[in-house]
């Protein structure tokens, strides 16, 4: 038989944190909305091979950002960015995703 979890918090829920993890490959003109839309998170992104531009822009962003010189695949990209995640809520989103209200609330709220 399975565990009744109703009404239990996991531990994570009590510190209200939220990472968002994101793969990159080119497509510098999706960063300005998704930056926008993430704001509130900690907001891990993994420049996968990018072309110099988004290379450039990315630097510019509010974000943890690791880079590769090639393009590792999803996968192994978001995995890359799960280890340097803090405590708490992860989710992975792609770039072209873009989020809507308290990033942070919604999580928290919803889980």
């Amino acid at each position: 038989m399975g565990r009744n979890w109703t009404g239990r918090k996991h531990r994570c829920m009590e510190k209200k944190t939220i990472t968002i993890i994101t793969p990159w490959l080119n497509s510098p003109e999706l960063i300005p909305t998704y930056i926008a839309s993430v704001k509130g998170a900690d907001v891990i992104i993994i420049d996968n091979g990018s072309d110099e531009l988004t290379r450039r822009k990315l630097a510019d962003i509010d974000a943890t950002v690791i880079r590769n010189e090639t393009n590792i695949g999803y996968s192994k990209a978001n995995n890359q960015g799960l280890k340097q995640a803090k405590d708490g809520i992860v989710v992975f989103l792609n770039n072209d995703i873009e989020a809507h209200g308290d990033v942070n609330a919604h999580a928290v709220k919803g889980s």
